[in-house]
């Protein structure tokens, strides 16, 4: 039995590293406008890919704000809460931290998603829902995400673009 728990183990460390690796090389290919997360100007908003989404262009912003998440139940559920245990004795941020920008026109954003990189944050209007542009703000730190936050809002109020917290 003890075999089997330490061959289960060893699988999903296996698991994990690869996926770490993967998301790592991926990562260091990018450079330039792929490193964007978001700036907002007087125009609009520009984020990664340097996928600019114009004011009249939003319909709607929301942002998700998390605590970590902790797993319940199993030998998978006791793995992740050790690793993500060690995260935290280490100092990494493991809140979710996402914005979410719900599109009125997806053909004129979509036409200038040319790049990877762009269509990655771009996703077409699924089951009634409308099109969305999706920022992840994960690696930052609480005061970053505040401030991101802070200057979104004023400009959304100022354009008329309803701002709400999802949970």
């Amino acid at each position: 039995m003890l075999g089997i728990i330490l061959l289960v183990l060893g699988v999903i460390g296996a698991i994990a590293w690869i996926i770490v690796s993967a998301n790592a090389r991926a990562a260091s290919a990018l450079t330039g406008d792929d490193l964007i997360e978001i700036v907002v100007a007087d125009e609009g908003v520009l984020v990664q890919g340097g996928l600019p989404v114009l004011w009249g262009e939003i319909a709607e912003i929301a942002y998700t704000w998390n605590a970590p998440v902790t797993y319940t139940g199993g030998l998978a559920a006791a793995a992740a809460n050790a690793s993500g245990h060690l995260l935290d004795e280490a100092g990494v941020d493991r809140s979710m931290k996402a914005l979410t920008i719900s599109l009125r026109d997806y053909p004129a954003v979509k036409s200038r998603a040319t790049t990877k990189p762009r269509r990655m944050v771009l996703f077409e209007p699924m089951l009634g829902s409308a099109a969305t542009v999706h920022v992840g703000l994960h690696g930052r730190r609480a005061d970053e995400v505040h401030q991101v936050l802070q200057v979104l809002a004023a400009a959304a109020a100022q354009h008329g673009i309803a701002f709400t917290r999802r949970t």
